[in-house]
């Protein structure tokens, strides 16, 4: 199917929640298609066709008992406004058109989420807010942003990308099981001031302890604290594990997470690299019959998180990283570092 299909489908979904059966699905010469599915009593039409020789028509038409909604869309790669809709009932016709589109209103937001205006999202009634950057907000705003999300029924996900990545969160039972037996966690995470992240060690160590915290299942790592402006070092034993984390500023400039989780019998190694979204997460057991790992998906935890997003909504699953765990880390962080650990 055509990329742009990607803009149709969800609109398609308000009107066609499930997707029974797909009667017809049909090629049309030189680049387009056919589809027509069945659903919940309904049935929705997406024809595609791009001859490349006249203007882009680009239409969405629903028809119901009593009413007829029709849009009109701009062309997507032209600052032309928004979309005209046009709902005609048996009273009349009414017609909505804004001075900015789709794409507009997309960056609009992100800036109002990455500036601190989650508040206001869901305030206006959203569905559904993805923090980004949270080493950035106060815990007391933090809680404020919680209670008033929990308040409206508002899903709010955590950009975490380590602890949100498919491929851990897949192995995380397996590795949890093996914790009564384990002697010695480490974990080395490093950092650019300005590469990828651009979180320095604050960000660094949140997005450890979004790893490490749910292995431990402590309220409060009993670990002591040596840190500078270049590295940070907490160690200590929780439940008879000896927990080293480390957090350093790459002098190359290298991004990425390791853990390992280590006892008699086994030991579990996770290694999570930053440099880029098509270098996956590896998880690998090893013990007295060799080496296990599965097969990692080609996916960011970044990308994992809008996609657990969508589920949550969908069907009320649990986000990997909710806004209650950034809580607990970001007050975790704040008592390591106390009032060195800078909020930007």
């Amino acid at each position: 199917m055509l990329g742009l299909a990607t803009h149709t489908i969800p609109q398609v979904r308000q009107f066609l929640p499930t997707c029974k059966q797909v009667t017809a699905a049909k090629f049309v010469p030189p680049f387009g298609y056919q589809i027509v599915v069945i659903g919940d009593g309904r049935t929705a039409e997406l024809i595609a066709l791009m001859p490349g020789r006249w203007r882009p028509d680009w239409s969405f038409h629903v028809w119901g008992a009593d009413s007829e909604l029709h849009i009109d869309f701009p062309p997507s790669y032209v600052l032309a406004g928004s979309a005209t809709v046009t709902l005609s009932q048996p009273e009349g016709q009414r017609r909505w058109r804004y001075p900015t589109n789709g794409y507009q209103a997309e960056w609009a937001h992100l800036a109002d989420v990455a500036e601190g205006r989650a508040e206001l999202a869901i305030a206006e009634g959203v569905r559904a807010v993805v923090l980004t950057r949270p080493y950035m907000i106060e815990l007391t705003r933090l809680q404020k942003l919680a209670t008033q999300a929990e308040a409206a029924q508002v899903v709010v996900a955590v950009d975490s990308p380590y602890a949100c990545d498919q491929t851990w969160t897949s192995a995380l039972p397996r590795v949890k099981e093996t914790l009564a037996a384990a002697a010695v966690l480490d974990s080395v995470i490093t950092v650019a001031r300005t590469g990828p992240s651009e979180a320095g060690l604050d960000g660094a160590l949140l997005d450890q302890l979004a790893v490490v915290r749910p292995l431990l299942a402590a309220a409060d790592l009993g670990l002591a604290a040596y840190h500078s402006d270049r590295h940070y070092v907490l160690a200590g034993g929780v439940d008879g594990i000896a927990v080293t984390l480390t957090g350093i500023v790459a002098p190359l400039g290298d991004e990425g997470m390791r853990l390992d989780l280590i006892g008699v019998e086994q030991h579990w190694r996770a290694h999570f690299d930053a440099q880029g979204p098509a270098r996956p997460t590896s998880v690998t057991l090893f013990d007295a019959d060799g080496e296990h790992s599965s097969r990692p998906p080609y996916e960011s935890g970044r990308r994992a998180t809008w996609r657990a997003l969508h589920e949550a909504l969908e069907n009320g699953t649990p986000a990997a990283y909710t806004i209650d765990d950034l809580i607990a880390d970001l007050a975790l962080a704040r008592r390591f570092f106390g009032s060195t650990l800078q909020v930007r």
